[in-house]
């Protein structure tokens, strides 16, 4: 019988598990290759993967704050999942997008950071008051370039992507995180889980992060079965 399907598309839909299995039964085969492997479940229900607080914060002390590229690194990455900012983003990011603003009746200034987003359009994202220290470490070393970029390599050159990706996963195979979780758009999605699990409305976390759906937010409003677990644990009984 003539079909339209592509046999490529045919190919795909078609489950060698059971194959397999009868393979191996009728000794056919001596081991079933299939055996491990797990059918992916749909996606569009899980959160993103992200860091949690007691992965997070080991990562942050493991550069060493004594060396000059130590700061350089903990400002990154402290930036990176305290903002929201892209990757390229935060390599684009120039030394004098740091602004102090002075509020009325106010002792301390609150300081934010102008982020380069897609599209050439600027968002301004506060520096929280305990990153603001690793920030300023960083700036306070930071070797005089002729680039302006807020973060410069060893030799005075802009980061690269390649060296962004080097340094979390140094730091982070050093504070045992999961190889799955050390990239920098995994930063991100850190962001965006906390501040919705702040509560913080959808549309404000669309003005934080430059995303230009809202509704590509809505993943991050989905709850772990752990989450889960503990809300019936609170339960009265």
């Amino acid at each position: 019988m003539a079909t339209n399907v592509r046999p490529s598309l045919q190919l795909q839909q078609v489950n060698l598990k059971p194959f397999f299995r009868f393979a191996k039964r009728t000794k056919a085969i001596s081991n079933n290759p299939t055996q491990e492997l797990r059918a992916a479940g749909p996606t569009k229900n899980r959160i993103p993967i992200h860091l949690t607080v007691e992965e997070f914060e080991p990562i942050i002390r493991m550069p060493d704050r004594r060396t000059m590229l130590g700061k350089r690194d903990t400002a990154l990455l402290a930036l990176l999942a305290n903002t929201g900012m892209r990757w390229e983003e935060c390599i684009n990011l120039r030394i004098d997008s740091l602004i102090y603003q002075t509020e009325k009746h106010k002792q301390k200034a609150r300081v934010c950071v102008k982020i380069p987003g897609k599209g050439n359009k600027e968002r301004m994202a506060m520096v929280r008051e305990d990153v603001l220290p690793y920030l300023e470490d960083w700036v306070k070393v930071r070797p005089e370039t002729d680039h302006g970029f807020c973060f410069a390599s060893r030799d005075r050159k802009p980061l690269s992507v390649k060296a962004v990706r080097y340094l979390i996963q140094k730091h982070g195979e050093a504070a045992g995180i999961p190889e799955d979780k050390l990239h920098p758009h995994c930063f991100r999605h850190t962001f965006c889980v906390n501040v919705a699990r702040a509560s913080v409305p959808l549309h404000v976390i669309q003005e934080l992060t430059g995303h230009k759906m809202l509704n590509t937010l809505t993943i991050y409003l989905r709850v772990t079965q752990e989450e889960t677990d503990e809300a019936i644990a609170k339960l009265p009984r």
